[in-house]
C-alpha cells in the first residue's frame, strides 16, 4: 500500500503505476491532468493513450501533453476511442463508481480482450464488485492507497483469469481487503467501522439489520 505524505504525487499515482505491468501498452481513461499517463510514458511504456470525454477537459489535456510524443491524446467516451487490441491495460481512476461501472460495461467487448483493468473509484466499491461479477469480468486483486488523509481502494481485473472467491455476506469489504492483515488494511477497516457505526445510528429501522450484520462481520476480522 502506498503511504506517502498527502500532496506527494507518489501516492495514488504510485499504486496505479505499480499495478500496471512494465512493458504494457496502456490507456489512461479520463486522464485529467495527464500525470499518470506521463509517468507511465517516462517509465518506458511502448504506447500510452490518454483520453478525455468533454471538450474543455480534452483541450487542457492536449495543452499539457500534446507536445510530448510519448503520449497520444484522444477525445472519446470510455473505451470506445481505443482500437481493438490496441492496448494491454486500461486504467480508469479518479471517478465515481457508477461512472467507472458504465465505462466498463458499455465497453465490455474491448474490456474483455484486455490483459488487465485497474479501477480506482473515488468512493464506494461495492457496486463495482457486484457489477464485475454480473458481467463476468474477474476481480483478481485489491489494494489501498492513502492520500490527502483518506484511503482509496484499487480493484484489479484480469479477463481470462480466475476471480477471487467472494461472499459479500462474509467479506463485505471485498475478497482481499476484508482479510489483509498489514497495518494499512487494519487502519482502513477501523475507519470503515467508525463510519458504519455513525451511519447505523441514523439509519431507518428497515435497513438497520443489514448494516448491523455487515458491521458485525467487519468487527470479527479485527477483534480487540
Amino acid at each position: 500500500m502506498s503511504t506517502a505524505a498527502p500532496g506527494d504525487l507518489r501516492t495514488r499515482l504510485d499504486t496505479l503505476i505499480r499495478h500496471t505491468p512494465m512493458g504494457s501498452r496502456v490507456a489512461d481513461i479520463g486522464a485529467g491532468d495527464g500525470q499518470l499517463a506521463l509517468a507511465l510514458a517516462r517509465r518506458g511504456a511502448p504506447l500510452v493513450i490518454a483520453t478525455e470525454l468533454h471538450d474543455g477537459a480534452y483541450s487542457r489535456l492536449v495543452h499539457r501533453l500534446g507536445g510530448d510524443g510519448r503520449v497520444a491524446c484522444r477525445q472519446g467516451d470510455g473505451l470506445a476511442c481505443l482500437g481493438q487490441d490496441e492496448v494491454d491495460v486500461a486504467v480508469v481512476a479518479g471517478m465515481g463508481e457508477y461512472t467507472i461501472g458504465r465505462i466498463v460495461s458499455s465497453g465490455l467487448v474491448r474490456a474483455a480482450r484486455l490483459q488487465r483493468l485497474v479501477l480506482q473509484p473515488m468512493a464506494r466499491t461495492a457496486y463495482l464488485r457486484r457489477l464485475l461479477s454480473r458481467i463476468e469480468l474477474p476481480l483478481t486483486g485489491e489494494d489501498l492507497a492513502w492520500e490527502g488523509g483518506r484511503f482509496y481502494q484499487v480493484l484489479i481485473v484480469e479477463p481470462g483469469r480466475p476471480a477471487l472467491s467472494w461472499d459479500p455476506e462474509r467479506s463485505p469489504l471485498g475478497p482481499a481487503l476484508s482479510h489483509r492483515q498489514d497495518e494499512g488494511a487494519r487502519a482502513w477497516r477501523r475507519e470503515v467501522k467508525k463510519v458504519w457505526r455513525e451511519r447505523l445510528a441514523l439509519t431507518p429501522e428497515a435497513k438497520r439489520q443489514v448494516l448491523a450484520r455487515m458491521l458485525a462481520q467487519v468487527e470479527s476480522l479485527d477483534p480487540p
